[in-house]
């Protein structure tokens, strides 16, 4: 015995999603289009393309055939009307429209007795949710710990620097981003030949080049 599963059912009751493409595509239409318009589109190109119904060409779809059915459709139409024969049949169990009704029960019988966190469709329908254990839920167990952003490590050294400084007696100062180098190193009494003056330990403007002294 065979059942339709979620799928076959919805495609049953809406129609095939490649089927709605081509209904869709009267004349060449831009692949952005037809992706925003039509539902489940991967799935509609993927069985359209694999039909030779569409071609896509320089970001166009072109339509190559009219069906307004498919061999799947009629397939579907007729199994839930209880004519589907063997081709049918093996049609649908290659698109996954249709399972044995065994393999719901199968897979809902590998449960029983289990404790499980979800309840599964299966379960459900086959009414053994009432033999399973369900895991209750600890509605006062504590989330999950979030790490906030912190301080960059080279900017608590510096914070930390200018914290003993202060602490030693000295005041903090405030200025501009751009200092002159009278106040960096001469006020500083640091020597003419320092290597902190050398050009590779300090950042010079081209303008402008001198500064005024207050």
């Amino acid at each position: 015995m065979y059942k339709l599963t979620e799928e076959g059912r919805k495609y049953l009751e809406d129609g095939l999603p490649e089927i709605k493409l081509m209904l869709f595509l009267k004349k060449p239409a831009p692949l952005e289009q037809a992706k925003k318009t039509i539902k489940n589109f991967g799935i509609a190109l993927m069985w359209a393309k694999k039909l030779g119904w569409v071609k896509i060409e320089k970001g166009m779809l072109v339509p190559l055939e009219r069906p307004k059915t498919s061999k799947t459709q009629e397939a579907l139409k007729n199994f839930s009307e209880g004519k589907a024969n063997e081709n049918e049949i093996n049609l649908l169990l290659e698109r996954k429209l249709i399972e044995k009704e065994g393999a719901v029960l199968k897979k809902a019988k590998a449960l029983k007795g289990k404790t499980i966190s979800t309840l599964t469709p299966e379960l459900i329908k086959t009414g053994l949710w009432r033999e399973v254990k369900l895991k209750p839920y600890n509605i006062e167990a504590k989330g999950k710990t979030i790490y906030p952003g912190k301080r960059h490590p080279y900017a608590r050294f510096l914070w930390a620097v200018r914290r003993k400084l202060i602490d030693m007696g000295f005041k903090e100062m405030t200025g501009p981003l751009i200092e002159l180098e009278f106040w960096n190193f001469d006020a500083l009494f640091q020597a003419q030949n320092h290597p902190s003056r050398d050009w590779t330990q300090t950042y010079t403007l081209k303008h402008p080049k001198k500064g005024t002294l207050p």
